[in-house]
């Protein structure tokens, strides 16, 4: 039997950038030629590549990660394995995610390595300060988030919607370069149509009301289904005038094109209540 100094060495290389770094211009090539640099400098190739892009850190869901932990569980028998990427922060920036992954080290005693902070000792020490890295990691994620929900939150009492638009509508910048929001021809004329139709009865269910926006033609990029479109009628967004009560926003004109009345878009909820013919009338107010 192959004693474990006599097996092959084999080197793993993860490379993930999520959007955030994409931004900035950081890619897989890049990172994938700076790990192939470092493997070069220090005598040894990379064998295997696997990677994440558009993949968060901080997430559970980790593809690349997951698949090549599989691959470490399946040849460890025949190979001893080396790990490389470009930080630890491109292994987590979750602490919990990132001690699964520790005990696979520990387990198959997989040696690690990082092109920023080389070759990491597979003792007490090297496991505190890896998990030390993902933890600063971390928390310059959370920074970062939590400063992001505070500039959004900030941007919502001034009445500006910052969050991915319904159909309909579209961001543009307006004259301060703030992000307003803007009918999104001809999509939202036809959903106007559609929630008066609804109103009125002459769409007679959801179902109908999907039948009609597809028949529509406006809408031949989107994959339109009852769900989507039952979520769509029970979207007050489409008045202008709402509440935001996850961030705490009270009912407020916000500043955005309007698609239906406010009127309307109560009779449609009644009508979705009582699942009932409600006849809308243009003048009710």
């Amino acid at each position: 039997m192959t004693s474990c100094k006599n097996k092959p060495i084999e080197t793993l290389c993860l490379c993930r950038v999520s959007s955030d770094k994409q931004a900035k211009n950081e890619t897989i090539t890049s990172q994938k030629q700076a790990c192939l640099n470092y493997a070069k400098h220090n005598g040894f190739m990379i064998d295997k590549f696997f990677d994440e892009d558009g993949v968060s850190g901080w997430g559970t869901s980790r593809p690349g990660l997951d698949a090549m932990v599989e691959y470490i569980k399946e040849e460890q028998l025949y190979k001893r394995i080396r790990i490389l990427c470009y930080d630890m922060s491109r292994l987590a920036r979750n602490l919990t995610v990132y001690a699964k992954f520790e005990q696979v080290v520990i387990k198959y005693d997989l040696e690690l390595q990082t092109v920023v902070g080389g070759k990491s000792e597979n003792n007490a020490m090297g496991r505190f300060m890896r998990g030390f890295d993902v933890l600063r990691a971390q928390m310059f994620s959370d920074e970062l988030s939590e400063k992001t929900t505070s500039s959004m939150r900030a941007l919502c009492t001034l009445g500006f919607y910052p969050l991915n638009p319904p159909l309909g509508l579209k961001r543009i910048k307006n004259g301060n370069n703030r992000t307003i929001l803007v009918r999104n021809e001809p999509k939202a004329s036809v959903i106007d149509d559609a929630f008066a139709k609804y109103a009125s009865g002459e769409l007679g269910t959801k179902h109908d009301v999907t039948e009609f926006l597809r028949a529509s033609g406006a809408f031949q990029d989107v994959k339109l289904n009852d769900t989507k479109v039952a979520n769509m009628l029970k979207n007050e967004v489409y008045t202008g005038i709402f509440a935001y009560d996850h961030w705490g926003i009270e009912r407020q004109e916000w500043q955005m094109d309007k698609i239906i009345p406010v009127e309307l878009f109560r009779v449609v909820q009644q009508r979705i209540a009582r699942h009932v013919r409600v006849p809308y009338k243009s003048d009710i107010a």
